[in-house]
């Protein structure tokens, strides 16, 4: 430990925050036979471990399965278009475009 043994800030606020996250992201993955669904829904920040499983899961999963990101904020995705990864975020589909 640096600093005369105290932790920093910063790791301290972020700690509990990312598994709170986590956990409740994993309450709202839905695994529907061949399609994984990542509900981001009123996450207005999420952190980089959250996207890291939608990209585990979408480098994990076969081509012929699909892995889909629900309601990721619009300034996340633009820094994932910027980062040239939104591509492996594909958006789940509208109930209306469903059917």
């Amino acid at each position: 430990m640096k600093n005369g043994g105290k932790q920093s800030n910063d790791k301290q606020a972020r700690g509990p925050r990312t598994a709170s996250i986590i956990t409740e992201q994993r309450k709202n993955v839905v695994d529907s036979g061949a399609h994984v669904v990542f509900d981001f829904t009123n996450l207005h920040k999420p952190a980089v471990s959250d996207l890291a499983l939608v990209l585990t899961a979408r480098l994990q999963t076969p081509p012929s399965e699909s892995v889909w990101a629900r309601e990721i904020h619009p300034r996340t995705a633009e820094i994932l278009r910027a980062l040239r990864l939104d591509h492996m975020f594909p958006r789940y589909p509208d109930p209306d475009h469903l059917h």
